[in-house]
C-alpha cells in the first residue's frame, strides 16, 4: 500500500511545505519585511552603495525584484532576471563602479538571503529530517539564481562601460565626475569639452523619475525646460543613473527658484521630482551646489513626501539635523511633546506655531489666514502643550515643527 502522506523529507513532503511557505512569503508584510532585512544587510556591510539616495532606490528596487523571482522560481516557475537588475548594474556602471563591487554585492546578498530562509525554516514546526530537505532546496535555488544573476550581469556592465566610454555622455560624465571629486581641472579646457561655463555661477539640481515615468529622453527634455524658466544661460546634464539625471545651470546672476513652484511645463511632467541646490559661483561652486541637490533630494526621499520641488534653502536645518535620525526623532518628540500627534487638530496647531515662531502673532494671522484673536486662542493650546511659552525655546520649537513638516507626524508620534 502506498502512505497516504508523503514521507518526511521527500521531494513531495519538500514541495508542499514550500507551496504553503511561499504563499505567505510572497505577500505583504512577510515580503517586505524580508526586502528590508536584506537591504540593512547590504546598507551596513556596502555602505558606498546606499549614500547616493538615487542609488540606493535602485539598489532596493533590484532587491524586490530578485527576490520575488526567487520566490517564484522555489515554485518551479521559469522567471527571467528582473528589469531593476539590469537597471542597477547600469546604474552603478554610471557611477564608476566596476565589476568586482557587483560580485561582492552579490556575494553579501547571498548571505542575507541564505539567513533569511534559514531563520524562516527554524521558525516552523516540522521535523529535522524535512527541515533539513527543506533548506537544501531553498539554498540551492537561491545560490543558483544568483550565480546566474551575476554571470549575465557582470556581462551587462563590462558592455554598458564600453557604451558608456563611447559616448559623448561619457566624456561629459568623466569630467564632471573630476570636478566632483575635487581633481585639479583646467576651467577653460574643461568649459570647452562640456560645451559649458564653469566659471560662472551655478545651480544644481537633481531629477529622478517614479518607475512608472519613462526614461531618461523625457527628463532631458524636463532638464532643458528647468534651465528656460529660471533663464539659465546655459545648462549641462548628465545621467546620473537608470531613472535620474544631474544638471546644472549657468547664469550671470542668482536665478528666481519660485518660478519652479508655479511652472506648467514641470507641474504636467507628473511623476518627475527636483531637488535644487543654492547658487554659488565657479568650480566650487559647482560642486557646492550639487552636493545640496543630492542633499536635498535625500531629505525628500527620506521623507516620502510627494512634493514636485524640493530645494535646498527651504530644508538646509532639517537636513543636516536629519544626519541622525534618530537624535533628530528624540529633539523633536522632546520639543514638542502632545504636538507631534497625528490629528488634523494638531496639524492645524503646529502650522500655526511654525507661523508664529517665524512671523509672530500679527504675521501669522495674515500668513493662514486668520483672524489674530484665532491666533491667540490657538497659541495658548500650543502652549498647554509645550509645557511653556514658545518664546521660551523659539529656535529649538521652530526647528523641532520643520522636521514634523517634512517628515510627517506619523514619523514622531507613535515614540
Amino acid at each position: 500500500m502506498q502512505p497516504d502522506h508523503p514521507a518526511s523529507g521527500s521531494d513531495d513532503a519538500v514541495s508542499n511545505w514550500l507551496a504553503r511557505w511561499l504563499q505567505d512569503a510572497s505577500a505583504s508584510p512577510a515580503f517586505d519585511t524580508a526586502v528590508d532585512l536584506i537591504d540593512e544587510t547590504i546598507a551596513a556591510e556596502m555602505p558606498e552603495l546606499v549614500s547616493d539616495p538615487e542609488l540606493r532606490r535602485d539598489l532596493e528596487a533590484s532587491t524586490r525584484g530578485h527576490l520575488a523571482a526567487i520566490l517564484s522560481t522555489m515554485r518551479e516557475n521559469d522567471v527571467e532576471l528582473p528589469p531593476e537588475a539590469y537597471g542597477l548594474a547600469r546604474t552603478l556602471t554610471h557611477r564608476g563602479f566596476g565589476v568586482e563591487v557587483l560580485f561582492r554585492l552579490y556575494r553579501v546578498a547571498l548571505r542575507a538571503t541564505q539567513r533569511y530562509f534559514s531563520d524562516a525554516v527554524e521558525q516552523s514546526e516540522i521535523d529535522q529530517e524535512l527541515r533539513s530537505s527543506v533548506l537544501v532546496r531553498m539554498w540551492s535555488v537561491n545560490s543558483e539564481w544568483l550565480d546566474n544573476a551575476v554571470g549575465i550581469l557582470g556581462t551587462v556592465m563590462v558592455d554598458e562601460r564600453v557604451k558608456w566610454l563611447a559616448g559623448a555622455a561619457a566624456r561629459q560624465g568623466v569630467i564632471v565626475s573630476k570636478i566632483l571629486r575635487g581633481d585639479p581641472t583646467d576651467i577653460r579646457n574643461a568649459s570647452q569639452l562640456l560645451a559649458y561655463p564653469l566659471n560662472r555661477m551655478h545651480t544644481a539640481f537633481s531629477l529622478w523619475a517614479d518607475a512608472e515615468f519613462d526614461l531618461l529622453p523625457p527628463l532631458a527634455e524636463i532638464a532643458v525646460a528647468l534651465g528656460a524658466i529660471v533663464g539659465a544661460d546655459a545648462v549641462l546634464a548628465v545621467p546620473s543613473g537608470e531613472r535620474g539625471m544631474w544638471m546644472w545651470c549657468a547664469s550671470s546672476r542668482e536665478p528666481d527658484l519660485s518660478l519652479l513652484s508655479t511652472s506648467t511645463a514641470l507641474r504636467v511632467a507628473t511623476g518627475v521630482h527636483v531637488a535644487v541646490g543654492i547658487c554659488s559661483t565657479g568650480l566650487d561652486g559647482f560642486r557646492r551646489s550639487h552636493r545640496q541637490a543630492l542633499s536635498a533630494q535625500k531629505m525628500a526621499v527620506a521623507s516620502g513626501r510627494t512634493r514636485q520641488v524640493t530645494r535646498y534653502d527651504d530644508v538646509e536645518l532639517v537636513a543636516m539635523v536629519s544626519a541622525d535620525m534618530e537624535a533628530m526623532t528624540e529633539f523633536v518628540v522632546r520639543e514638542l511633546g502632545s504636538l507631534v500627534e497625528d490629528t488634523p487638530a494638531t496639524e492645524r496647531l503646529r502650522d500655526t506655531a511654525l507661523a508664529v515662531a517665524t512671523l509672530g502673532v500679527a504675521g501669522a494671522a495674515q500668513a493662514i489666514p486668520v483672524h489674530k484673536n484665532t491666533v491667540r486662542y490657538r497659541l495658548n493650546q500650543i502652549e498647554l502643550l509645550l509645557g511653556h511659552p514658545i518664546d521660551h525655546r523659539r529656535g529649538q520649537v521652530e526647528l523641532a515643527l520643520r522636521c514634523v513638516n517634512e517628515f510627517g507626524a506619523p514619523a514622531f508620534a507613535s515614540l
